[in-house]
């Protein structure tokens, strides 16, 4: 398997409600060459959390982490991310579906 081009880090804390919205942006992107890492920052909801995520558990990478902030969520999934390229994407943000597309060229 092939290292993908752009590791694309989402830190999920209290978004439980929003995450799933931000997980589908991805799925819709027209560039398809990344991976995505979901680091749960210590939410204090995570049996709910981890339920909204069980459909794109084959799509992500998902890690739990104790709360240190979105920064130190970030931190975790760089020191994992495999890609060359780092995108962010907070958990209740969403990116237009040429956004990867249009930032590697």
């Amino acid at each position: 398997m092939s290292r993908p081009a752009v590791s694309v880090i989402v830190p999920a804390y209290q978004t439980t409600a929003y995450i799933a919205e931000a997980l589908d942006c991805l799925r819709a992107q027209t560039f398809r060459d990344f991976e995505t890492i979901v680091v749960n920052d210590g939410c204090p909801d995570t049996a709910a959390l981890e339920a909204v995520l069980r459909p794109y558990r084959d799509e992500i990478r998902y890690y739990r982490v104790d709360n240190g902030g979105p920064g130190s969520a970030r931190n975790h999934a760089i020191r994992l991310a495999e890609a060359p390229l780092l995108a962010t994407l907070d958990s209740d943000d969403l990116w237009t579906p040429d956004y990867l597309a249009v930032h590697t060229r």
